[in-house]
């Protein structure tokens, strides 16, 4: 099954991507590498991981704190969106800058 980024999805990728390269260099790629892991994961199992809402799926990457929100066609997957994971909101109060690019 193929797996179709969305124009937000596509956007936020390129976004968290160029993020994490300029916090270190390599952490981009990283970041990059464990998406595509998490691509691999989902359009071999696709039905494996929790519903969001709806006909939404989630799933929450392992080495970062962002989940992959997406939903199943008879014939492709749409990544809706890579977004930070709920459990990553929860450290704003506590470390309020360096999570401020995600509170613009």
């Amino acid at each position: 099954m193929k797996i179709l980024f969305t124009e937000l999805s596509e956007a936020e990728l390129l976004d968290a991507i160029a993020y994490y390269e300029l916090e270190h260099k390599g952490l981009g790629v990283r970041f990059k590498n464990e998406v595509k892991s998490a691509i691999k994961k989902i359009t071999h199992f696709p039905e494996a991981y929790a519903i969001e809402r709806g006909e939404v799926r989630r799933y929450l990457m392992h080495k970062f704190p962002y989940k992959i929100l997406y939903s199943i066609e008879a014939e492709r997957i749409n990544a809706k969106e890579i977004r930070p994971g709920s459990f990553f909101f929860c450290t704003i109060k506590r470390n309020a800058q360096r999570c401020e690019m995600f509170i613009k």
